[in-house]
């Protein structure tokens, strides 16, 4: 009777510490947050970084919620094909394609941020962006599924 009334409430421990782990926190999956959200965010922190203007604020605001709007269009185009072919998995074109699109949108929101922001300023921001991306992606994301990040390997030549 001890080992059971034990077991249970083991259970009831660990299923309450597992609910625990809410959206958005590390290990979770992060919320789905609005583009005009993501957008103050994105360009308060630039603004903050790069020492923007008013009319720099404005320009890079309206650039950063038409991408995160893109973003989430395509998201949502994503989710509502998977729904239809039920559970298929993207194939081997439609991935490239999408990564040739994604590409193309960066260079497209490099080529408009060198034209908002001065010369000192955008050679911060690249710094900033490649820092980033350098940087371990692994400790924002956690290992995926016992895997070694793929990263890794990269960071150490």
């Amino acid at each position: 009777m001890k080992k059971l009334v034990f077991i249970m409430i083991t259970m009831v421990l660990s299923v309450s510490m597992a609910m625990a782990q809410g959206k958005g926190q590390r290990g979770g999956k992060p919320e789905n947050v609005d583009p005009k959200v993501r957008a103050e965010k994105v360009t308060g922190k630039m603004a903050q970084e790069l020492s923007l203007t008013d009319k720099q604020k404005k320009a890079v605001y309206d650039l950063n919620l038409a991408t995160f709007q893109k973003r989430q269009e395509f998201k949502d185009n994503r989710k509502a094909d998977k729904n239809d072919q039920k559970s298929e998995r993207p194939t081997a074109e439609q991935r490239e394609q999408w990564s040739k699109e994604r590409d193309a949108d960066r260079e497209a929101y490099d080529a408009q941020m060198k034209k908002i922001l001065t010369p000192q300023q955008y050679e911060k921001y690249t710094q900033f962006v490649s820092e980033r991306k350098n940087s371990d992606s692994c400790t924002r994301g956690g290992k995926k599924q016992g895997k070694p990040c793929k990263h890794a390997s990269s960071q150490t030549k």
